[in-house]
């Protein structure tokens, strides 16, 4: 199939590793095997302390098509900013080292690109959990797209946050166009795609969606959820940067509703899934001047999607 993409455009993978020697492997083995064949493979050890350096270095030299870097652990985002500072593509897909994807993802994806005339592509996926894979049709919400072949955020009304979800893995980007608004993953640990991915969707004019399962996103235990108890406010970092950047572009007031529902949602949902109960009490007493700082107390009950929301807000 790789020969019906026009002039075969060069496709960086950037996958940031830490720690996933259990799962390293399938992922690299289902980025090696793609139909579509002209890709760099860059490859970003951020100091993991299992074996995974070594499954990479061997990966590096038995397929010159992939690139190695190695840092000392300072996280994702600093990890996928060194692939992208280093990607050569005409076309840029992130990906996370413990997934792995369809052998024709990069393909479809490439393809409904240059089709649609798009600089964004956001595909379906699939979730695995406990040996069950299961369609994650709330990772990317066909039934709030528009009927087009591409669209940008002003086709998407008060869905512009709700459509997807704000991570990377699952789009393919022009690179020219995240070269052109120098957008960058943030240096923390938590939430750090978050500024990347809803601004690009923000930022860029041609979204198109492919509707079909490339991806499968594993879910499982890792060190996340431990960063999270010992800073669980960390994520307000990345919304407020957001907030405040959207409002020097003046454009916040154009998704105003769609923001504010998806922060309060973001917010409860960090709340609820604290594993630790000093972390949760200590984020309940943030979320109380959150609340106000970035507006939500202050914005109409009616303008609230969820209710029960609201009134956790209140509460």
């Amino acid at each position: 199939m790789g020969h019906c993409v026009k002039n075969s455009p060069l496709v960086s993978v950037i996958i940031p590793i830490y720690n996933v020697e259990q799962y390293l492997q399938e992922c690299l083995d289902s980025v090696l095997n793609q139909t579509y064949k002209h890709l760099e493979i860059i490859l970003v050890n951020d100091g993991s302390t299992d074996k995974s350096p070594d499954i990479a270095q061997e990966y590096a030299k038995k397929d010159s098509r992939i690139r190695y870097f190695t840092q000392e652990n300072k996280g994702g985002g600093v990890a996928r900013n060194i692939g992208l500072d280093n990607a050569r593509g005409e076309w840029v897909l992130i990906f996370d080292s413990d997934d792995y994807m369809r052998p024709f993802a990069i393909e479809t994806l490439l393809q409904r690109a240059l089709e649609a005339n798009a600089q964004i592509v956001i595909a379906q996926s699939e979730e695995l959990r406990d040996g069950r894979i299961s369609l994650m049709d709330w990772a990317l919400r066909l039934d709030l797209v528009p009927n087009k072949l591409s669209f940008n955020y002003k086709d998407l009304g008060d869905n512009v946050f709700g459509f997807c979800v704000g991570w990377a893995w699952d789009k393919l980007y022009k690179r020219d166009f995240i070269e052109s608004y120098a957008l960058r993953f943030q240096n923390i640990q938590v939430a750090n795609d978050l500024y990347f991915t809803f601004m690009g969707l923000i930022m860029t004019d041609s979204i198109s969606i492919c509707d079909k399962v490339l991806f499968t996103h594993r879910k499982h235990s890792t060190s996340l959820e431990s960063s999270r108890d010992g800073n669980p406010a960390l994520f307000l970092e990345s919304v407020k940067k957001w907030h405040k950047t959207l409002k020097s572009l003046d454009i916040f007031s154009q998704v105003e509703r769609s923001i504010m529902n998806w922060t309060l949602s973001f917010c409860l949902w960090h709340l609820h899934t604290l594993s630790d109960d000093r972390a949760h009490y200590r984020l309940f007493k943030v979320l109380k001047r959150a609340f106000c700082d970035l507006g939500l107390r202050g914005y109409p009950q009616a303008k609230f999607y969820n209710q029960k929301h609201y009134k956790q807000m209140c509460y």
